[in-house]
């Protein structure tokens, strides 16, 4: 019973791509183009980006107005995402209490923008005055909750035993003499100038605190317009977790491009060596590409359907194109290369292609179905990206297996072959050699099982050397312009990571805050921790002040 619905299946299948092959091939382009206006809104984006790149600024603008922009969004299309918590199961301790943090306080990351000029003073009047102009520049963005620099900082003074509150930076021009009784207040107090100025006084520091919600990349592209605008005389370097994950999506879209280039050329040699054949490579690219372009637009149609952020484009996702081009190709690589050889044999195309499908459709299928099985297990995984990742790239495998299975052979009969080709009638150097080593594994059975054991053996031994790394800088290639300025945050300002600790309790305590002082102490003493700054030290601050500004009064109050 098994045995004749087997056959029975295989015969439907073999009938659709030989005896029904225009109608075959017109079903699966027509569902592949459904699949793929999943991608209509990337499309329209992609028209922009290279319009903007061709045409006049004037002429861009008049064209890919707002409107433009509207439609595109509405249209379906695929998600960059960026947000690395996302990364993080849901149900782990450190992104519930990060999402409290966030629920109660707003975002916490900053993104920071250092400016100056090496060895040479920043309580300068001309840069104080640009600091100023980017400072403000950056509070009347909507994506921006708050910004700290010297321009937009208070300072607390003593008078007559009040508490006086006035602005550090009074105004955007200063004098000489203005400018060093900044330089001054901040040599007062040391962990507040830790966070403003550089190690050496020679660079400035602006941190801004994004809105919630708000997208890492459309702050990031707005703070790096004003840093432009306003501090073309200036060394300027960039960081803070906004920044560097608003930079993500374009450096995902670059390695995936790279990648795809690179796999492209690779494959494309290979191909053009085995088969000899402009026609056969082509095929076989055709069923990558389509199994391709319906994968993405499966994923836009997904996200615009139900909104699920389990299908956004990660840095996880971005091995699904490699992948399924690898899974896709191999599938017809072994079908055309079996057509090859039958060809050979029998003279006549669709004697060769029956024979080839007849053999190779249920091992295609059980190695796809496995494949697929093994990857729609992600959806068991933690993290809630593997879910999409998971479906999509098995929904990219399926979709290879049926272009394989009905499309390629429909479209090899279509195809005139010239019987008396060389890449018919010879074989290729890569069959010579394959040949040469399947007769070599029959000759030296022991000796190549032996030699795979050992191979094993001492490739499991490596696995004591795996390093697991979470530092995220690193995925940034040394002397880029991200690791760079990365690199110089970290020696130079403040770092680009932060800390937040939560701490719940009467803050009006002394004894709740002298325990929130041991805390962060103890944080202080750490050597990779550069600074720390809570409430203690405001509260701190305001007691020396009005005690006539007594550095013996830097300490929390007794009540």
């Amino acid at each position: 019973m098994d045995g004749t619905m087997n056959h029975s299946i295989k015969a439907w299948f073999i009938r659709q791509s030989l005896s029904n092959s225009k109608r075959t091939i017109r079903i699966v382009v027509l569902l592949s183009l459904i699949l793929t206006t999943g991608l209509s809104g990337n499309i329209l984006f992609a028209f922009k980006g290279l319009g903007e790149w061709l045409l006049l600024e004037e002429t861009a603008s008049q064209i890919f107005t707002s409107t433009y922009d509207h439609f595109a969004e509405k249209l379906p299309h695929f998600v960059f995402d960026e947000d690395m918590m996302k990364l993080l199961p849901q149900t782990t301790e450190e992104r519930i209490t990060w999402e409290n943090v966030r629920r109660e306080f707003g975002r916490t990351d900053m993104a920071f923008i250092a400016f100056g000029n090496r060895g040479e003073s920043v309580f300068d009047e001309k840069l104080l005055a640009s600091l100023w102009d980017v400072s403000h520049s950056l509070e009347k963005l909507q994506e921006v909750d708050e910004v700290i620099s010297i321009s937009t900082m208070h300072r607390m003074d003593s008078d007559a035993g009040f508490l006086e509150i006035n602005n550090l930076q009074s105004s955007r021009n200063l004098t000489a003499d203005e400018a060093r009784d900044v330089e001054q207040y901040l040599d007062k107090h040391p962990s507040m100038k830790k966070r403003m100025v550089g190690r050496h006084n020679d660079y400035v520091n602006i941190m801004i605190r994004p809105k919630t919600d708000v997208g890492n990349n459309i702050l990031r592209d707005k703070m790096v317009e004003i840093a432009g605008r306003f501090l073309s005389d200036y060394e300027i370097h960039y960081g803070g977790v906004p920044y560097l994950f608003g930079t993500l999506p374009t450096l995902i879209l670059e390695d995936v491009l790279i990648l795809m280039i690179l796999g492209i050329g690779i494959l494309i040699t290979i191909l053009a060596v085995n088969f000899r054949s402009v026609t056969a490579v082509a095929l076989v690219w055709g069923v990558v590409v389509i199994a391709l372009v319906s994968m993405m637009g499966f994923m836009g149609w997904v996200v615009t359907l139900t909104g699920s952020e389990k299908f956004h484009f990660t840095m996880v996702n971005t091995t699904m194109p490699i992948i399924l081009m690898t899974i896709a190709a191999a599938d017809g690589v072994h079908i055309l290369t079996k057509f090859f050889r039958e060809l050979r044999k029998r003279k006549h195309v669709e004697d060769a292609i029956h024979v080839t499908m007849d053999r190779l459709l249920l091992p295609v299928f059980l190695t796809s179905l496995t494949t697929i099985a093994a990857f729609l297990s992600l959806i068991f995984a933690p993290i809630e990206q593997f879910t999409g990742y998971g479906i999509t790239i098995s929904l990219g495998i399926a979709w290879a297996w049926l272009l394989s299975s009905l499309f390629l052979p429909a479209m090899i009969v279509h195809r005139k072959w010239d019987l008396k080709s060389k890449a018919i009638t010879h074989l290729s150097l890569i069959e010579k050699i394959v040949s040469v080593y399947g007769r070599n594994i029959i000759r030296y059975q022991k000796v190549i099982l032996a030699l795979g054991v050992g191979v094993v053996l001492i490739a499991a031994f490596g696995i004591l050397f795996v390093e697991v790394e979470v530092d995220f800088t690193k995925f940034y290639k040394p002397g880029s312009e991200i690791r760079d300025s990365i690199d110089f945050m970290n020696q130079e300002m403040t770092g680009v990571m932060d800390i937040d600790i939560r701490v719940e309790g009467n803050l009006k305590s002394p004894d709740t805050l002298s325990k929130m002082q041991a805390i962060q102490e103890f944080v202080d003493s750490h050597p990779n921790v550069y600074s720390t700054f809570s409430i203690v030290d405001i509260i701190k601050q305001m007691h020396r002040t009005v005690m006539d500004d007594d550095p013996e009064f830097e300490t929390i109050p007794e009540s």
